[in-house]
Parts: C-alpha cells; structure tokens; sequence
C-alpha cells in the first residue's frame, strides 16, 4: 500500500500536482518504516513490538516532522474532497460503535429488560452526543477555515492526518466501553470497561478540541471541561451499574451541548 502511494504521487508529479524531490524526502521515510516492518515480521516476540513501534513511530513522523518542509510541495489539497473524506472516517466509526452497543445487548443471548433497554439507550444517545459535537457546526467552519488557510497542506497534515487518528481512537475506544455498558447493564463494570466507555469519550473530546483550535485557532473550553467531566465519572463510577455509569456519563454530553447551543445562539446574536 504504502508503495502504491508513492507510485500515485510520482504519477501526480508528472502531471504538475506535486513536487517530486518532496516525493523523494518522503519516500526515504516510507521505505526505513516499511523495512522495519518487515523485519519485525520476521523477529522473534521479544524484538517484534519493538520494531514495530519504531516503523510506526517513523511513518507517522515522518511527514510531520522530518519532512515537513517538503510536505507543501508534496500535493495540492482538494478541501471539498478532503474534509469530506475525514468525516466519512468519522461516520463509519460512530455507525461500528452503534453495531458494538447492539452486539453488547445482544451478548449471551440475554433477553430484553428495562435496564438493557435503558443501557442501550444511554449509549445511543452519548453516540449521538459524539456526532453532533463534529457535524453541528464544526465539520463546516473547519473546511472554511482550510479552503481560505495560507498554508492548508500543513493545515489539512494536522488537522485532518493526524489529529484525526485520536478522534477515530475516541470513537472506537468508547464503542469498547459501551458493548460492555449494555452487556453488563445491571453488573457493576470493570475499571477496563469503564477507562474504556469514559476515556474513549475524554480522548475524543480533547482531540476534536485539538483539531478545532488547529483550524479556527480557538480554544473551546466546553469540549475540556466535558472531557474532565468524562474522567472524573470514570473515577467514581466503580459502584454504579452499567446502565447507570452510561447515565451520567450521557448528563456529562448533554451539558456540552446545551452550553455549545447557548453559545452559539449568544454568538449569532451579537
């Protein structure tokens, strides 16, 4: 794969889309990655992870920092294309953590009881919770703020390639907690499941946070307070039920949103 993708950017510089020596930079990083990828393959346990974590480390970094300077001359940004592209991302993780809150409920063939019922309603509603602090507002502005951006293949780099990657782990961390949530509605839930269900929802949160003072280049201290909310369930929910944890960790949504609305319509007012 990451082959193909050199060969479609060295196809893209020979149409005048990108900068072949940025193409060249990048593919020094690519190809030490991906020949520390290989090897690990062929290690041995103790040698593998270790190996791995550097072809990871190198991958990613190597764009970001190593070959920064190179990276605005490596393609141009498609806004419209790209922007959408990420939130697809997004749309897809949100719709696999509904089918995880499904399968949860569904676990050990456990019949319909009011407190899977309201479990799973709890989930759907922090889903629902998690997709309309992206998709309200945000998602627009930021694609704005990246079609008029002085340097958008930077921009779109942080934005989008990598801070989007914690977004994504938020959503499918949490999909982790929740599967547990309704599974277990009347069950106290173990720390795991419960660091999964509250700090999928803190990592989301601090990165969507993250991604939006990237792009609008302001800090949205509702989404922080939220995320702190979010760990401090997690600390003292060790005695509530599924069902229960999920509640107040659904409260904790639900006041983002009504503070963002609030916000908005003082905003739109002025």
């Amino acid at each position: 794969m990451r082959v193909l993708h050199l060969v479609l950017y060295v196809d893209a510089s020979r149409r005048g889309q990108a900068s072949l020596s940025a193409i060249t930079g990048f593919a020094v990083t690519v190809t030490i990655g991906m020949a520390l990828l290989l090897a690990g393959s062929f290690a041995g346990e103790g040698l593998r992870i270790p190996l791995w974590v550097a072809a990871a480390a190198i991958d990613y970094a190597g764009p970001a920092w190593l070959t920064r300077d190179r990276l605005r001359e490596l393609q141009q940004v498609a806004v419209a294309h790209f922007a959408e592209r990420y939130s697809l991302f997004v749309i897809i993780c949100l719709g696999e953590s509904i089918v995880a809150i499904g399968i949860g409920a569904s676990a050990g063939g456990q019949s319909l009881s009011a407190a899977s019922v309201t479990a799973v309603t709890l989930a759907l509603l922090i889903a629902i919770g998690l997709w309309w602090t992206y998709f309200d507002r945000f998602a627009t502005v930021a694609e704005e703020r990246l079609r008029d951006h002085h340097d958008p293949v930077i921009a779109a780099a942080d934005a989008y390639s990598y801070l989007h990657l914690a977004v994504v782990a938020g959503i499918i961390i949490f999909a982790v907690g929740a599967r547990a949530a309704t599974a277990h509605a009347t069950a106290h839930l173990s720390v795991g499941a419960r660091l999964a269900m509250c700090g999928g929802v803190a990592t989301y949160l601090l990165a969507h946070a993250a991604f939006l003072l990237r792009m609008v280049r302001r800090i949205h201290p509702g989404e922080l307070v939220a995320a702190g909310l979010a760990l401090v369930v997690f600390a003292f929910s060790g005695g509530l039920p599924g069902w229960a944890a999920a509640g107040v960790l659904t409260i904790d949504l639900a006041l983002l949103v009504g503070y963002e609305m609030i916000r908005a319509a003082k905003i739109a007012r002025r």
